[in-house]
C-alpha cells in the first residue's frame, strides 16, 4: 500500500506481483497513454489502477520511474534508491536522480546528496546540481576551494544554487580583487556585459567605467568609434575599438572603412589586429553586396588572404556578372576546395559564360552523373534528364526479427507507438549505438516498416545508405502534406522538401531558437498566420500537432510565395526571414537564380536552400515517377523596384 513522506512506501509499481492480464499490445498502449498521463499529473492511485494489465509491457519501469519522479517528495528514499539500482541505464532513472538530487538539496540533506551524486546513473549536464555538489562538499565540514573556483572562473552567469558557493569562497577571502577582475575580463570577452558590471560594483570606478565603454558600444558601434578618435591609446581601448568595428562592419561596411582609415594611425594595433580588421571589413562589404566590396578584397595584402576572401570575390564577381573573375578566382581556390560540386559547378559556368564550352561540357557531364543540387544544375545546362541511382536496400528478414526481440529496439518502438516520440529517438539511438553497418540497414528499414520516418531517415544515413531513395525520402504524412499544400496552392513536392529539411519529419521536435514542430514555426509567426488564415490556435503547443503545423506551414510559405515571387526566395525567406530577403535582393537588374542563391549572405540559408530545392526534385520524383527540373524551379530573380511594381502598381 501507499503510505507518506516519513514510512517506507513499498515499491510503487516494481514489486507487483499480479500475473498481467493477456491483454494484445494494442490494447497495452492504449492503458500506457491514459497511465503514463496519471503518472505525469503524479496520481498514484490512478496509476496503480494500470499495475495488472501493465506489468508485461515494455515501457513499464518508465512509467513507474514518470511516477516516482512527479512524486519524488512523497516517496521513501529506499523506494528511490530501488529504482535507480534497478535501472540505472534507463533515461527516465537519470530524470529521477535530478529530482531527487534537487529535493534534497532543497532540504539541505547535504550528506545523502554526496552519496548519491556520487552513484549511477549519472544526473546529466546540470549546472545546478554541479553547484550543490560543491555546497554539499562545503556544508560538510569539506573545504572544495578548487572546485568552487573552477565555478566561479566562467564569463557567464551561473545558477543561483551557485550562490551559496560564491558567498564561501568570499567568507574565506579567495574572491581578490585580482579574481573578480579575471571573472569580469572573461565576462567581457564573452560579451556578457550585464556580468560584467555586476562584478564590477565591488571594485573601483575606473572598472565600472571600462565596463560602460564596452556597453556603449554594443548599443552604438559608430558614436562610440568617432569618440574614439580623442582615446589615449590603451590596449583596453584598443580592444573596445576592435569590438565596435566589427559590430559596425555588419551593416555598414563602408563607414566602419572610413572610421578605422581614421583610427588606424591613431592606435598602435599589431599587424595581426589590422589583417582581422581588414578583412572583416571587406567580407561584409561582399557579403551585403556593395558596390566596392571587390575594390576591398582586392586591396588586402597576400597574408590578410584567405580561402574564404577567394570564395567571397567569387561570388562578388557572380553577383556582377564578372565571368572571367569567377574563373580566375575558382583556379585560386585551395585544390581539395576547387574540386568541391559548387566550385566545380561555377567553374563550369564560367567557362561556358566565357566561350570554353568544351571544358565546360565535361565539368558538367561528370557533376550531372550525380544526385545532388549542383548535379541537377549541371544537367539542367546540358538539357538532359536527371539520374537518381536508386537502389534500394536489401531486406533481411532474419536480422529485423533479431532486432525486434532485443528490449532495446522494443522499448524504442513502444515511444513511439504511444507518441512519445522524443523518448524513443533517445532509445532508438542508444539501441543503434553499437550495430554494425549492415545490421543498421536494417535497423534503418526496420524503422520505415514501423512508419517512423525520422528514424529510417536517421539510420540509413548513419550507415552510409547514400542510394535508397525511399529511405532517405520517405513520404511521411503523405496525405495530410499533398491535402495542405493543395490548399494553400504549393507544389506538394516543395512541402516535402521543407519539411525534410526542418524536422526530418518529426513533429514533436523543438529548435534551440524556440521552433517547433513539422515546419518549425516560431510562435509568434504561427499565431500571425492562424489568425490571417482563421485556424485554431491556442497556444504554442497547437504547433506540436502536425495538422495544425501543416496548415500554418503551408500558408506561411505560400505568403512568401506570394511577396517575393520566386521560390527560392521564399525558401530563403523561411529560414533566415523574409526582412533579410528583402534586403538580399538585387536593386536595379535580373539575377540568375543560381547565382542569387549562392551568394546569400549565410552560410545555413544557402546549404538550406540547396537541400530544399533539390529535395523539392527527388520528392516530386517519388510522388510521380517524373522530375521537375530546377530550371523551371527557379526562374531569375527580379530586383525589388519591379517586384513591388508587379504586386501593387498603384503604389
Amino acid at each position: 500500500m501507499f503510505r507518506r513522506c516519513g514510512v517506507k512506501i513499498g515499491f510503487v509499481l516494481l514489486l507487483a506481483t499480479q500475473t498481467a492480464a493477456a491483454l494484445d499490445l494494442e490494447s497495452q498502449r492504449e492503458l500506457f497513454k491514459e497511465a503514463w498521463q496519471a503518472a505525469e499529473r503524479g496520481d498514484i492511485e490512478a496509476v496503480r489502477g494500470y499495475q495488472t494489465e501493465l506489468a508485461d509491457y515494455p515501457l513499464y519501469p518508465d512509467l513507474n520511474g514518470m511516477l516516482i519522479r512527479t512524486t519524488i517528495n512523497r516517496q521513501h528514499p529506499d523506494t528511490i534508491k530501488s529504482f535507480l539500482y534497478s535501472y540505472p541505464d534507463l533515461p527516465i532513472s537519470a530524470e529521477v536522480k535530478q529530482r531527487w538530487l534537487s529535493l534534497l538539496a532543497n532540504q539541505d540533506h547535504w550528506q545523502a546528496f554526496l552519496e548519491q551524486y556520487a552513484l549511477p546513473p549519472k544526473p546529466g549536464s546540470n549546472k545546478t546540481l554541479a553547484c550543490h555538489a560543491v555546497h554539499a562538499r562545503i556544508a560538510t565540514g569539506q573545504r572544495p576551494v578548487s572546485a568552487a573556483l573552477g565555478l566561479w572562473r566562467v564569463g557567464y552567469s551561473q545558477p543561483n544554487a551557485c550562490d551559496p558557493v560564491f558567498e564561501w569562497l568570499d567568507e574565506q577571502r579567495k574572491l581578490t580583487e585580482r579574481e573578480r577582475r579575471a571573472r569580469m575580463a572573461q565576462a567581457i570577452e564573452a560579451r556578457q556585459f550585464g556580468l560584467a558590471a555586476y562584478l564590477a560594483r565591488p571594485l573601483s570606478d575606473a572598472d565600472l567605467e571600462r565596463v560602460r565603454l564596452w556597453q556603449k558600444t554594443q548599443a552604438d558601434p559608430a558614436k562610440q568609434l568617432e569618440e574614439a578618435l580623442s582615446w589615449s591609446d590603451t590596449a583596453g581601448h584598443r580592444a573596445v575599438i576592435r569590438y565596435g568595428l566589427e559590430r559596425l562592419s555588419r551593416n555598414e561596411p563602408l563607414e566602419t572603412n572610413e572610421l578605422w582609415q581614421a583610427l588606424d594611425p591613431r592606435f598602435e594595433f599589431s599587424a595581426a589586429d589590422r589583417i582581422r580588421i581588414e578583412r572583416e571589413i571587406a567580407l561584409w562589404a561582399a557579403r551585403i553586396h556593395v558596390p566596392e566590396a571587390q575594390d576591398l578584397l582586392d586591396a588586402l595584402p597576400r597574408n590578410a588572404r584567405t580561402a574564404l576572401t577567394t570564395q567571397w570575390q567569387i561570388r562578388t564577381a557572380l553577383w556582377n556578372g564578372d565571368w572571367a573573375r569567377v574563373k580566375k578566382f575558382v583556379a585560386a581556390l585551395p585544390e581539395s576546395q576547387r574540386q568541391q560540386e559548387g566550385w566545380r559547378y561555377w567553374d563550369a559556368r564560367a567557362r561556358e559564360q566565357v566561350g570554353r564550352l568544351k571544358s565546360a561540357g565535361k565539368i558538367y557531364r561528370s557533376l550531372a552523373d550525380t544526385r545532388h543540387y549542383y548535379g541537377f544544375l549541371a544537367a539542367d545546362r546540358l538539357g538532359q534528364p536527371y539520374v537518381f541511382h536508386h537502389v534500394a536496400t536489401q531486406d533481411n528478414a532474419k536480422i529485423q526479427a533479431a532486432l525486434e526481440e532485443r528490449p532495446a529496439f522494443q522499448r524504442a518502438r513502444e515511444f513511439y507507438m504511444v507518441g512519445l516520440y522524443g523518448r524513443g529517438r533517445t532509445e532508438w539511438t542508444r539501441a543503434t549505438k553499437s550495430l554494425k553497418r549492415h545490421d543498421l540497414e536494417q535497423a534503418a528499414l526496420l524503422a520505415n516498416r514501423w512508419g517512423w520516418t525520422s528514424r529510417a531517415i536517421w539510420s540509413a544515413g548513419k550507415a552510409g545508405v547514400r542510394n535508397d531513395l525511399e529511405l532517405r525520402f520517405p513520404l511521411g504524412y503523405r496525405d495530410s502534406i499533398e491535402r495542405y499544400a493543395e490548399k494553400a496552392g504549393l507544389p506538394s513536392d516543395w512541402v516535402f522538401g521543407t519539411v525534410r529539411s526542418e524536422s526530418l519529419f518529426m513533429p514533436d521536435v523543438v529548435s534551440s531558437a524556440g521552433a517547433l514542430g513539422l515546419m518549425q514555426l516560431i510562435p509568434t509567426t504561427g499565431r500571425m498566420v492562424a489568425r490571417q488564415n482563421e485556424v485554431p490556435y491556442r497556444n504554442r503547443y497547437s504547433l506540436l500537432d502536425p495538422d495544425t503545423n501543416l496548415a500554418l506551414g503551408t500558408a506561411y510559405l505560400a505568403s512568401l510565395h506570394e511577396q517575393f515571387g520566386g521560390a527560392v526566395q521564399a525558401t530563403a525567406g523561411y529560414n533566415a526571414g523574409p526582412h533579410r530577403v528583402d534586403i538580399w535582393l538585387p536593386e536595379d537588374r535580373v539575377i540568375p537564380a543560381d547565382v542569387w542563391v549562392d551568394t546569400i549572405p549565410f552560410l545555413e540559408t544557402r546549404n538550406y536552400v540547396h537541400s530544399v530545392m533539390a529535395a523539392r526534385v527527388v520528392f516530386g520524383w517519388r510522388e510521380t515517377g517524373r522530375a521537375t527540373p530546377l530550371a523551371d524551379l527557379m526562374p531569375p530573380v527580379e530586383p525589388v523596384t519591379e517586384r513591388v511594381a508587379l504586386i501593387s502598381p498603384t503604389e
